[in-house]
């Protein structure tokens, strides 16, 4: 958990490759827009949006700036959930980064008052859960007084209760089993039902005056600098263990539905969705239950590959001086390829590539030049290889030919003495490649030789090295041979395979 400096406007989108600014200047407005807003239901206050991005499209980056970016107007806590799901407590995670959140306003009486009001409250309540045995199926719910007399909470003169109830404690530790069965003789059924029925009002009263001093909290600050809502962004939910996520989720719901606070949540959907099933079971519908948290998604916009992957080969340190391709250009907007990372960003979407796929892409290149000895290689072929193998293809081959031929090389050619074009895919480019590295010296030159020779056989002329006898891995020959070399290197980083990436189903 943290607290993000206020910083100006222009410095937290510093390196802002998306214009993720622009959409946090939207969620802004619909922020302070919904939360002046009466709530149409009394049971429920707080107001929760989740922000849905895959991996790799930046939604971290823009969950921290937009903290920094509402800080200036709004008190804003910051939860990794990721980093604290080791503690296995998410009040207290979320308690702790609320007083950090506040400590900007602590010189304010009222401010501090209400803080520790709160930090009281709500640690009566973590008390209670943290004793509490919250075992549903038991429907045993052990809170208030349980704390400060556990022997005398549970007991019973049947022996079948008795194991049921040393069963339900087995998790909090067999000290507390043997304090609880030791009283087991002690008071009846009768007693045992009363005696749950007043823990239950109990914990429930003692969750409400938590509630009642959060509000308090959000009250007192109308008179500082800043004012309400709160917000809240909770980011790496979905990376979290599903018991954790669950948890963490269900006691935003009870514990913090409070007027004057807004939750964000960082997900995807669909893969919180899993770690949700992952909790409750593989059949439980975990979209339908992700609905009952949240009350507005926002989807960020899809970045632009080129702007993604030309920050990633900059950071990777590769360009054209390591990696070569001809001239490549889009036939439909007539526009050619300005560096290697537009025409990178071009493969990707022609080979139906995520924008998290571009991290073990630009990976395979970067280790690719780092084992090629200073050489220059021939992108043409060397990229869809990489693109094959992330898809799983065997080595040595590219993937299955796009429907989409529109980029490509536009090839000169002598046709009867007249010189026209052709147009060439970048599918059909690497295919000559491909062809070049497997004929003989003779062949090669007997093709090279004719009028109609493409590019990929041209340039394969300064690529090939027949006079050695097993050539380095820096050869066009043997880029298979390299790529397989590349994946003993694999960075976990980015998984074992980026391929397939199943795209996330929405809220709706």
């Amino acid at each position: 958990m943290e607290q993000n400096t206020v910083l100006e406007d222009d410095d937290v989108w510093k390196g802002d490759l998306f214009s993720r600014r622009e959409e946090a200047l939207l969620l802004q407005a619909y922020i302070e827009s919904v939360s002046e807003r009466p709530s149409s239901r009394e049971d429920k206050r707080a107001f929760t949006i989740a922000v849905d991005a895959g991996y790799g499209e930046g939604k971290s980056f823009f969950l921290r700036r937009f903290a920094d970016h509402m800080s200036q107007n709004h008190p804003v806590a910051f939860v990794d959930a990721w980093a604290d799901d080791l503690a296995d407590q998410p009040l207290t995670a979320l308690a702790a980064t609320l007083n950090t959140a506040l400590k900007p306003f602590m010189t304010e009486p009222l401010i501090q008052g209400k803080m520790a009001t709160f930090l009281r409250k709500s640690g009566q309540v973590a008390k209670i859960a943290g004793i509490g045995l919250l075992r549903r199926g038991l429907g045993l719910v052990i809170t208030g007084g349980a704390v400060d007399g556990i022997d005398s909470v549970l007991a019973s003169t049947d022996l079948a209760v008795k194991e049921v109830i040393e069963d339900g404690m087995a998790d909090v530790g067999q000290g507390l089993v043997d304090d609880t069965a030791n009283g087991i003789t002690s008071v009846g059924a009768n007693d045992l039902m009363q005696t749950r029925i007043d823990e239950f009002e109990a914990g429930r009263a003692a969750i409400q005056s938590m509630k009642d001093s959060l509000s308090g909290l959000i009250d007192a600050l109308e008179h500082t600098t800043s004012h309400p809502p709160i917000i809240i962004i909770i980011d790496e939910l979905d990376r979290c263990r599903p018991t954790y996520a669950v948890k963490l989720l269900e006691e935003i719901k009870h514990l913090f539905d409070v007027s004057g606070i807004v939750f964000i949540l960082g997900i995807n959907t669909q893969q919180l969705s899993h770690s949700v099933a992952g909790a409750y079971g593989s059949k439980f519908d975990g979209i339908s239950y992700l609905k009952r948290f949240i009350d507005r998604q926002y989807k960020l916009a899809k970045p632009e590959f080129d702007k993604l992957v030309r920050q990633q080969c900059l950071q990777a340190g590769i360009g054209s001086a390591q990696i070569a391709f001809p001239q490549i250009m889009n036939f439909k907007s007539h526009l050619q390829a300005k560096d290697l990372a537009e025409i990178i960003s071009w493969y990707m979407q022609i080979y139906q590539l995520t924008a998290r796929d571009s991290f073990q892409l630009i990976d395979i290149l970067q280790t690719s030049v780092s084992l090629s000895e200073g050489k220059q290689l021939h992108g043409a072929l060397l990229v869809p290889l990489a693109i094959g193998h992330m898809k799983g293809k065997p080595a040595g081959e590219i993937p299955d030919r796009p429907t989409d031929h529109t980029i490509g090389y536009r090839n000169r050619i002598n046709n009867n003495g007249k010189i026209q074009t052709e147009d060439i895919s970048i599918h059909r480019l690497a295919e000559d490649f491909i062809y070049s590295s497997k004929i003989s010296k003779s062949e090669f030159y007997k093709s090279y030789s004719e009028n109609n020779a493409s590019v990929g056989i041209i340039a394969a002329s300064t690529a090939i090295d027949w006079d050695n006898e097993k050539p380095p891995l820096n050869d066009m020959t043997r880029y298979h041979d390299l790529i397989e070399a590349v994946g003993r290197f694999r960075n976990p980083k980015v998984g074992e395979s980026a391929w397939p990436v199943e795209e996330p189903r929405y809220l709706s």
